[in-house]
């Protein structure tokens, strides 16, 4: 049962303001510790998501952890669950795990910056065992969803794209949702799945998803198969696709395409495109 601590919209203002501000003191970090004890669940969650900034101090990433899995509320855990996230980000750019060949051969490491205490390897570790745990055994989809957005920066491994096509399999539209994100970390292993989502048969929010996962993806494939979006009623599609073609780069006469609609009625298209312009004329340049 959550209680309502009476000075919760103060305790929320001040967790809000540590993390926007990125104060990070001793005295912060101590504050947000205390915070995780709360028994109303929404100071709790809040504390959560906050912690990712600094989720490396000492005594943070356990306390993290364990609400990650054992607090009574999904708010909670839903919100641990995402600031673990940053351990695995990290981890691969430590150079934890060898992308190459897809394995999970750990690397050894004497240092972390971020973080000076304990087995760095068995910390990292334990945060992917036991976010692979939550996406292999809880059947929540509030639990699925984030440790599959933690987990997609291990969408190299076989292992990961597995669970993937899982939750694509579930029919559950936010699991889905995070499998289409997770593809859009390493679209070369999903240009087919990419491709077929874009069609009109696809629920419009699945989508649009869709379309932000396919930016990055360097395929001339997905350039053709977006340019129909452009078509869309849905305003935000439309906006999406923009932006996809421009990371992509690859479709005939895309300027010209991109001043059309810096032109369109909606001005959020109108915004997404000038920004695409930029970004188009910059790779440009870049290769020359």
């Amino acid at each position: 049962m959550n209680y309502e601590n009476p000075d919760w919209q103060m305790i929320l203002d001040q967790i809000g303001a540590i993390r926007d501000q990125q104060n990070f003191t001793r005295q912060n970090i101590g504050f947000l510790l205390e915070q995780f004890q709360s028994m109303d669940e929404r100071i709790r969650a809040a504390a959560a998501l906050a912690a990712e900034g600094c989720i490396f101090e000492q005594g943070v990433l356990g306390a993290v952890t364990g609400l990650s899995q054992y607090d009574e509320s999904d708010a909670v855990r839903y919100a641990a669950i995402r600031a673990l996230g940053t351990v695995v980000r990290e981890g691969i750019e430590q150079g934890f795990e060898e992308s190459a060949g897809a394995t999970t051969f750990l690397d050894e490491a004497e240092e972390w910056d971020e973080y000076q205490t304990g087995s760095l390897t068995d910390e990292y570790v334990g945060v992917k065992h036991a976010l692979l745990n939550l996406l292999e055994y809880d059947d929540d989809p509030v639990i699925q969803e984030p440790a599959m957005d933690a987990l997609s920066w291990l969408g190299f491994q076989e292992t990961i794209r597995e669970k993937v096509r899982d939750l694509m399999e579930s029919g559950i539209l936010g699991l889905q949702k995070s499998a289409v994100r997770a593809m859009g970390k390493f679209p070369e292993y999903w240009i087919d799945d990419i491709a077929a989502l874009l069609d009109d048969s696809t629920d419009t929010d699945l989508r649009l998803t869709t379309i932000h996962s396919s930016t990055n993806s360097k395929s001339s494939t997905l350039a053709v198969k977006l340019l129909p979006c452009l078509k869309h009623s849905n305003n935000a599609i439309i906006a999406a696709t923009v932006d996809a073609l421009a990371g992509i780069n690859l479709t005939d006469d895309l300027t010209q395409i991109l001043q059309d609609f810096s032109l369109h009625e909606d001005p959020n298209v109108q915004i997404a495109a000038k920004q695409a312009i930029v970004m188009v004329s910059r790779k440009n340049f870049e290769r020359y």
